[in-house]
């Protein structure tokens, strides 16, 4: 066996090497469970119209809360929410205002842009304790759409 030979089959146990230490930590995460994910995803309306931001707060039967953002079409996508029974507020928070700029000289004058405005709820949906809003998410993918009236 030449030289170049030897190192050609140094270079290719290497490469399997690398490849079983990649399988092995591949099957670990798998056996594991962190492979998985725990989420919950779903759109926020109000009689009917979308929100178009806010957040969503679940909150779990031990105190645990995780919040998702409301994206401007109405939906929100939150990883590991808390597990089992829970209860849900729905927030919107309003925009504070911000005092117009004057445009740069150099700079060709901006499109037109409509500011974002929220869709009002009623407070209540923003205190989990009062909105009476309630699921059950359970392990992997949870659909959780939330009309409110």
């Amino acid at each position: 066996m030449t030289v170049g030979e030897s190192a050609m089959v140094g270079a290719r146990s290497d490469r399997a090497c690398g490849l079983t230490v990649l399988a092995t930590i591949a099957m670990l995460f798998s056996f594991s469970g962190c492979g998985s994910l725990n989420y919950v995803t779903g759109k926020v309306s109000y009689k009917g119209k979308n929100l178009n931001l806010g957040s969503v707060t679940f909150v779990g039967a031990d105190g645990k809360k995780a919040i998702a953002s409301i994206s401007q079409d109405g939906t929100y996508k939150l990883i590991e929410p808390p597990l089992g029974q829970v209860k849900v507020a729905v927030q919107v928070v309003p925009l504070p205002k911000i005092a117009p700029v004057a445009p740069a000289k150099d700079l060709p004058p901006p499109g037109k842009t409509t500011p974002v405005q929220p869709v009002t709820i009623p407070a209540n949906y923003a205190d989990h304790s009062k909105s009476s809003l309630t699921t059950e998410l359970k392990t992997g993918s949870n659909i959780f759409d939330i009309d409110l009236k």
